[in-house]
């Protein structure tokens, strides 16, 4: 275990050298020239000229865009696993339904704060031509995204006023087809492909608000198990 920290350490040092390293390159090769291609494409009446926006923006884009969202999805999921293995590496839940309801509702304030993070880190980095719609277009579905969110949270944690268990690991458990708590695993398989996607799009803020997710509809798959046939240790 004590090899697994330390290469979760080494990451995060690896992580936060190539953020600050990113710090110091320009975003664009040549942003005057740039710019001259944008406002000429601008003005042009191509129907595909959005489409063209994004492949000349790829085409002057440097690295440092790429080495700080990659470096910071390194530093943000490692210390969340380096957390997980020094605090509780045996992935114990919460012993009262109130801290499992509150780290839900985190889960929930994190994840819109970080979709709206993301967005505003996107318009200042010119991601969208000026022409296309503007970011309050984009806000307003984040803000009908973010209601449905908290409707989906509410949904889940219907669970904590039925039969549940608390203070538990999946550890504590002989998993069977009998036992399996079906709509809660579903959850923790769609979690966890949001969570790669948003690794491989850099994504670290939401990165953050998926892993607290993760850990969400574990506490509440495991508290949810129908037998509970308890491991002799």
């Amino acid at each position: 275990m004590k090899l697994l920290e330390k290469s979760l350490l080494t990451i995060v040092i690896i992580g936060i050298s190539t953020v600050v390293f990113s710090l110091f390159l320009k975003p664009f090769k040549d942003y005057e020239l740039f710019q001259k291609e944008y406002i000429k494409l601008g003005s042009s009446l191509n129907p595909n000229k959005t489409t063209l926006f994004f492949e000349l923006r790829e085409e002057y884009l440097t690295v440092k865009y790429y080495l700080f969202d990659y470096g910071m999805t390194a530093v943000v999921l490692s210390l969340f696993l380096l957390f997980t293995v020094t605090k509780n590496r045996g992935l114990k839940t919460y012993s009262k339904k109130s801290s499992i309801f509150l780290l839900g509702l985190i889960s929930f304030l994190v994840e819109v704060c970080a979709m709206y993070v993301h967005l505003f880190i996107d318009f200042s980095r010119e991601s969208f031509p000026y022409w296309a719609d503007t970011i309050a277009i984009p806000m307003f579905y984040l803000g009908i995204f973010s209601i449905w969110l908290l409707l989906y949270f509410l949904l889940n944690i219907i669970g904590l006023f039925l039969k549940f268990k608390t203070g538990v690991s999946i550890k504590d458990y002989t998993l069977s087809f009998k036992n399996f708590s079906y709509w809660y695993g579903f959850q923790l398989v769609i979690t966890l492909f949001v969570l790669i996607l948003s690794v491989y799009e850099g994504m670290f803020m939401s990165v953050l608000g998926v892993l607290l997710w993760f850990s969400f509809f574990y506490s509440m798959f495991v508290g949810k198990l129908k037998i509970r046939k308890m491991l002799q240790l």
